[in-house]
């Protein structure tokens, strides 16, 4: 007789007994919650558990950056396969928690016009045996932007007009697979209308939602905002069949305005980095030298001193890489040139020399300004 399985003869027919296997004796019942963290520009999956976890690991179907603070209870390792590839994942990672660890918090940003799912399998594992639990989150086109009372009316806005046959339901189901509804306030109408704002964690742009009756109109400031709700709204045109008439129209200065309040995040971040780049060669110097008389006095100041620790408070969940800030320029442009009817495929190697040698806001005006 097998030593899995009992085969017994009834009835001339073969049946099968698997023989049962006790299941872990651990209470493993993580909560998930996900938050929008506005002060750090990120989303944040916070997780806690009655038992201590041993490990997780993490896949994404979207393309996500990953935020991994100083402070962090776990150690993460990225990995990178061709059959993830395949699957169609865009970020794997495998964490290991540090010991008698109950809660953690994972912080990352999307990517404005990028949907999928994130998956996270947290595993726990005591004298008994080892229990996982799978959890799913979704990522929504715009999820890069959270609900506000209002915006801001005195700036200048892009449309996008939307008009057919659709009813409220139709409207709400849009909305809800458009945006990310962290706080659960749906998408309430009254008499087939209502009006909802949002607001860019990252940049702080505003997006205005008016609904009305066989219309949905779209006010919103970044142009790649309004290139990603024209394709959003044309995919499921298409697959749900159904006409709409859908008619763009680009403010030019929408575009010089949401440069500035790239730079406004970008031109600190390259500032922090200059002062890292120019601290490893000072430090290179005087260890070649044996002493830092060789330096000139500026760098042997109370002020380089303290100028050296200006970024040593800073939060490894507000750090933001250069390079997602340069894919956001790109991005917009391109975007831009499309929404008015032109390409710039042939000048990126031009506007990938100015951010990588030559960036500054003026130049960039210029670039926009030929387009």
């Amino acid at each position: 007789m097998d030593g899995s399985s009992l085969a017994q003869q009834f009835l001339g027919k073969q049946i099968y007994v698997q023989r049962k296997i006790a299941k872990p004796e651990i209470d493993l019942n993580v909560q998930f919650e996900l938050v929008d963290k506005p002060k750090n520009k990120c989303y944040a999956v916070r997780i806690a558990a009655t038992v201590a976890l041993e490990g997780a690991w993490i896949s994404c179907s979207a393309p996500i950056h990953f935020l991994v603070p100083a402070t962090a209870s776990y150690e993460m390792t990225k990995t990178e396969s061709e059959t993830e590839q395949k699957l169609g994942n865009k970020f794997n990672a495998t964490l290991r928690f540090r010991p008698n660890c109950t809660s953690a918090e994972f912080c990352f940003r999307t990517v404005e016009g990028c949907s999928g799912f994130l998956e996270i399998f947290v595993s726990a594992v005591n004298s008994t045996g080892r229990c996982t639990q799978r959890e799913t989150i979704r990522i929504a086109p715009l999820s890069t932007y959270r609900r506000i009372s209002a915006v801001d009316q005195s700036r200048s806005f892009n449309i996008l007009q939307i008009k057919g046959t659709f009813s409220p339901l139709k409207v709400q189901s849009w909305m809800s697979s458009c945006f990310e509804d962290i706080e659960k306030l749906g998408y309430k109408l009254s008499d087939h209308e209502g009006t909802f704002s949002f607001e860019s964690i990252l940049l702080g742009s505003h997006l205005l939602c008016q609904i009305k009756e066989e219309e949905l109109v779209f006010h919103c400031e970044n142009p790649t905002t309004l290139a990603v709700l024209m394709q959003f709204f044309t995919r499921q045109a298409t697959q749900e069949k159904t006409k709409l008439d859908i008619r763009p129209k680009i403010v030019p200065e929408t575009c010089a305005d949401t440069l500035a309040r790239i730079d406004r995040i970008l031109a600190p971040i390259s500032g922090r980095d200059n002062i890292k780049n120019l601290r490893q060669a000072v430090t290179e110097i005087t260890a070649a030298e044996g002493a830092e008389s060789m330096l000139h006095p500026a760098f042997r100041s109370d002020g380089w001193r303290k100028l050296q620790g200006i970024d040593s408070g800073v939060d490894g969940d507000c750090e933001i890489s250069i390079d997602f800030m340069h894919a956001l320029i790109v991005d917009l442009m391109k975007d831009y040139a499309k929404l008015c009817g032109r390409s710039i495929m042939q000048r990126l190697p031009e506007l990938a020399n100015i951010l990588s040698n030559d960036y500054s806001l003026r130049n960039l005006h210029n670039f926009l300004n030929s387009v």
